[in-house]
């Protein structure tokens, strides 16, 4: 049986357009803008790091870049705290946790996020129904992002399993180029941002609703495999 390795955000919560505001809140605070094209293919799924340099430069000092990301994290909880009515997890996820749990299937996250939003998700969410904290591969500043694969070989690592015998569930490009790069045996991809056409240009994607609704049907009858 494989282990699975959840992306978080897109994935199991659909956060981009909240995100998305995030980001052009923030960055109006220092005089900058950023539309929806460059957000897709620069920041979403992208560490805080990667995007911060980008945008304030690459020799900004290591304080502001720690600095800025609470900064622009807490703009981020605080959306999200502002519309309830989206503030949970993607249809379907519930079920389909509970569903592996109960078919003894190991599973964790490795995700873009710092230690505050994993920390805000955990007591929001009530993951540790489903997740053990200690073992969440997060951004902590110790290996690059995606689409680079450290974070999915980390994980796989956590679970003491090949990245062979893992499934991934992703959302983003980023996600998927860095699942297909740490040598993933299968991947899920779930196109909430991302077309399905795009997704299966990399091999062994299997391309899935944008919820979990379906999801333990094609556990079945593609993945558990």
């Amino acid at each position: 049986m494989r282990s699975v390795i959840f992306d978080f955000n897109g994935t199991l919560f659909s956060d981009s357009d909240k995100h998305r505001e995030a980001w052009k809140r923030f960055l109006a605070k220092y005089g900058r803008s950023v539309d929806d094209e460059e957000l897709r293919a620069y920041y979403l799924g992208r560490t805080n790091d990667y995007i911060l340099r980008r945008v304030f430069g690459a020799d900004t000092a290591d304080e502001i870049i720690a600095e800025r990301t609470l900064e622009k994290e807490g703009t981020y909880r605080d959306i999200c705290r502002e519309d309830p009515a989206t503030f949970h997890l993607i249809a379907g996820a519930v079920e389909f946790l509970d569903f592996l749990k109960e078919q003894g299937v190991d599973f964790t996250i490795a995700t873009g996020s710092e230690y505050s939003n994993v920390d805000f998700y955990f007591a929001e969410f009530g993951l540790s129904k489903w997740f053990d904290r200690s073992r969440v591969v997060l951004d902590d500043g110790t290996f690059p992002g995606k689409p680079a694969p450290d974070g999915y070989l980390r994980a796989a690592k956590v679970l003491g399993r090949d990245p062979a015998d893992c499934v991934v569930f992703e959302d983003s490009l980023s996600g998927v180029r860095a699942a297909h790069a740490a040598g993933i045996g299968k991947i899920v991809a779930i196109t909430t941002e991302v077309s399905a056409e795009r997704l299966l240009s990399y091999p062994g994607v299997v391309v899935a609703e944008p919820d979990f609704k379906n999801m333990k049907q094609i556990w079945r009858e593609v993945l558990d495999q």
